[in-house]
């Protein structure tokens, strides 16, 4: 089996990455889906959650309200880490048992797709970790037209997240979705076909 973790910033092109791959035959676990299906109702994390930062933060029915949380984490580093101290064990565990399961299904290819892969230490269990990095401009605009945001927040949002740079020192790959989603495709694909060479894998 490989796992190929795929991280950058929000509006780099990560998920467009891992369509692609999952085009290609791999089976993708996307962190912040996990995340959310972690934050049910009453659910230990929940808990934890509401311990740490107030009730103030948990919708009437019970689920996290993702918006106030993303304003208070976003611009306040202590407060992001004490909500990654919180959530990331769970998130990582969650994803190593998908990944186990995955083998025992014989599943060739796993794309892990994770904005905080290297600060949750999900890094130590990939076969190679890919960084999906765009302008500046470009993962502005993304943001803003995905998730509603005003420029302001969005650069925030930005400024929060880890320095491309310093993910580029750590990846195996540094990929730049500088062009059509067509020329990230057709990247993708042919890093996966190096990778499957250099690994002797064929599918």
């Amino acid at each position: 089996m490989l796992v190929i973790g795929i991280t950058g910033n929000s509006g780099s092109g990560k998920s467009l990455a891992c369509r692609k791959l999952e085009a290609l035959g791999a089976k993708n676990l996307n962190a912040d889906e996990i995340y959310n299906g972690l934050l049910q109702p009453n659910s230990p994390m929940m808990q934890q959650i509401i311990c740490a930062f107030g009730k103030e933060f948990v919708n009437e029915e019970g689920t996290l309200n993702r918006k106030l949380m993303g304003q208070l984490i976003f611009n306040d580093k202590d407060k992001r880490e004490l909500l990654n101290r919180i959530t990331h064990p769970g998130i990582v565990k969650e994803i190593q048992s998908r990944i186990t399961a995955m083998a025992a299904h014989k599943v060739r290819i796993v794309a892990v797709e994770a904005a905080l892969l290297f600060e949750s230490g999900m890094d130590k269990f990939m076969d190679e970790v890919w960084v999906i990095d765009a302008t500046y401009e470009d993962k502005l605009k993304r943001i803003v037209k995905r998730d509603g945001l005003s420029l302001e927040e969005a650069a925030q949002r930005l400024l929060s997240q880890a320095d491309p740079l310093a993910l580029r020192q750590n990846a195996n790959r540094y990929i730049v979705n500088d062009g059509s989603a067509k020329d990230l495709e057709q990247i993708i694909e042919n890093e996966l076909n190096r990778l499957l060479k250099e690994r002797r894998i064929t599918l």
